[in-house]
């Protein structure tokens, strides 16, 4: 029997390995506590379990929710289609678009974590306390979530 903490990683998991397949963009924010609280407030209200379906139907490119980032927090699928900080490092290569660089704002300005799935080309990358990580493994992945949710 899996703890409700293991089926969401797993379900994030999968969700962000599939939508990497696919080439469906994605930005999830994640955070264990209060500090996201400010960005929830930028998008719309959700409360919702966290499962694959969800997270996949967020990121649908119909969806009226898939722009902006779905912030998980406290276990629960806070927000969707929230507006991010975007980060102001110079030292970012030329490709890097909107949605790494509002991952890696969110990850300077709060105590948040974030995973972007590129559009362009599938690539997953994290964000954490200002360090993006690009093209990240499966493996890394799994660990990144168990370590951020």
């Amino acid at each position: 029997i899996k703890t409700y903490r293991e089926r969401q990683i797993m379900a994030l998991s999968s969700a962000l390995l599939r939508m990497s397949r696919d080439k469906t963009g994605a930005l999830l924010v994640l955070s264990g506590d209060t500090s996201a609280e400010p960005l929830i407030g930028t998008g719309t209200l959700l409360d919702a379990v966290v499962t694959r379906r969800l997270v996949e139907s967020i990121f649908n490119k119909t969806s009226p929710l898939h722009d902006g980032a779905l912030i998980i927090s406290k276990g629960r699928a806070a927000a969707a289609s929230c507006i991010l900080p975007l980060s102001e490092n110079g030292n970012l290569p030329a490709d890097v678009g909107l949605r790494h660089r509002a991952a890696l704002g969110a990850s300077e300005r709060y105590a948040v974590a974030a995973v972007i799935v590129s559009e362009e080309n599938g690539f997953i990358s994290t964000c954490f306390q200002g360090i993006m990580k690009y093209q990240i493994s499966n493996e890394e992945l799994l660990i990144f979530l168990q370590e951020h949710i």
